[in-house]
């Protein structure tokens, strides 16, 4: 089976300071990863590798079978859809009148509509995905979302275009439970229109009902990686937060409790 995206031995390094170490990790068609681990560990750095926006300092990876850097890297990150919830800040500061349709739109062309002339089919398919998953008008401005809906919108923004690969930076950070159990919701609905995703989480309870893989991430080293039920033990996450835990898991939640 030929991966979505593949590490071969890579290591990132900033002013000689290892930020990932001979990573190896492949990310097939089907698959559903989670990426966890302390911070400081590498999460963001391999996610940004997996977005084509950095790149190895040794070692090499390939993306949709095609080695990268070395070729044209613009046709293959039109397949990868980016959720970043500091997105939400930036375009809100820098765009106040964007409207929730302007921002949809924004995924399916790929540049804001200041600069650009979507067509009616866009546009059509921008509102239909307003109309199917937001209870929102879409010309409400941006800016006067909640936390919750602005990362809804978000989400959209990044599935709009239909990528292969959809990859998710801390999506419920700082949403509250109702906010975190829509965009569950949502993702639950969405994720499966692509052929994998990759999430970087940081507390074990708020792993996606679909997830299907985890890679443990430790001091710039991908140290365990698998499907979830041979990678989230009790063992595994506390050698990898350096602090005794016990876990439970009940249906498809994790919860942890460090042991007294």
């Amino acid at each position: 089976m030929s991966s979505l995206f593949e590490l071969l031995d890579v290591s990132v390094f900033r002013q000689d300071r290892p930020l990932l170490s001979g990573v190896n990790w492949s990310f097939h068609a089907g698959e559903h990863w989670v990426l966890l681990g302390p911070n400081g560990s590498g999460k963001s750095t391999m996610l940004s590798l997996v977005a084509l926006q950095n790149w190895p300092t040794t070692g090499r990876m390939t993306a949709f079978g095609e080695g990268v850097p070395g070729r044209p890297v613009a046709p293959l990150q039109k397949k990868i859809g980016l959720f970043e919830t500091r997105e939400a800040e930036s375009l809100c500061y820098n765009y106040p009148g964007l409207t929730v349709l302007d921002v949809i739109l924004f995924g399916l062309t790929g540049k804001l509509p200041y600069y650009s002339a979507p067509g009616p089919e866009q546009i059509d398919a921008a509102e239909k995905l307003i109309l199917h998953h937001l209870s929102i008008p879409s010309d409400t401005r941006f800016a006067v979302l909640s936390s919750g809906e602005r990362r809804r919108a978000l989400l959209l923004k990044s599935i709009a275009a239909r990528p292969d690969i959809l990859l998710l930076d801390e999506p419920f950070e700082s949403l509250d439970i109702a906010g975190q159990v829509a965009l569950e919701n949502l993702l639950r609905a969405t994720a499966p229109q692509c052929s994998g995703t990759v999430t970087v989480i940081h507390r074990i309870q708020e792993v996606p009902s679909f997830a299907t893989h985890a890679a443990l991430l430790r001091g710039g080293l991908l140290w365990k990686k698998g499907p979830m039920e041979q990678v989230l033990t009790e063992e595994h996450l506390s050698a990898t937060f350096g602090l005794e835990l016990h876990l439970e898991r009940k249906n498809d939640r994790y919860q942890w409790y460090p042991v007294s």
